[in-house]
């Protein structure tokens, strides 16, 4: 069982029961909490509970991180960065991860961003923590959570405890 908390089972739980509503409605989840609590994992489960009902997209940033250099690369990217941004429901997975380029942070905002705006359904993974978010370490996220935590839109779902893998 990955999800520990009532609260953070009652949030999935709300959210599949009226699956299709949320998605058109443009709204998300974000979990957040330290490294091994599962949220890659409910994420996936989220994911496969979903396939079948929704076309689903799910992001890593270091796939098309890796192909920035050459111009028809860079043609490529854009195209797939714009399914990102189109897709009905997109899961992103880690983010904070990403390396803290300039073209990095600005792909990802551009992403949360164009997403917000158009009212399209994400799922979002974090171990940036979400009380915390305002520190300088984390502020070049900043303008990424404010689209990705607006309350009108998302739920936000602290996994908490110890790392699963570190439990014995």
């Amino acid at each position: 069982d990955q999800v520990r908390t009532p609260e953070a089972r009652a949030a999935i739980g709300t959210y599949l029961a009226d699956l299709a509503a949320n998605v058109a409605a443009g709204k998300g989840l974000l979990f957040w909490g330290p490294v091994g609590t599962g949220k890659t994992s409910i994420l996936a489960l989220l994911a496969a509970a979903m396939l079948y009902d929704h076309p689903v997209l799910a992001y890593r940033l270091e796939l098309v991180e890796a192909a920035q250099f050459s111009r028809f690369e860079e043609l490529r990217e854009t195209l797939e960065i714009e399914a990102y941004c189109r897709c009905p429901l997109l899961l992103y997975d880690d983010l904070g991860t990403e390396g803290r380029h300039d073209w990095t942070l600005s792909t990802v905002f551009r992403l949360a961003d164009e997403r917000w705006r158009s009212g399209r359904a994400t799922l979002v993974t974090t171990n940036i923590p979400y009380t915390e978010r305002q520190r300088a370490d984390w502020r070049p996220y900043a303008r990424i959570l404010d689209r990705w935590t607006d309350a009108s839109r998302t739920t936000v779902v602290q996994l908490a405890g110890k790392s699963w893998r570190q439990e014995t």
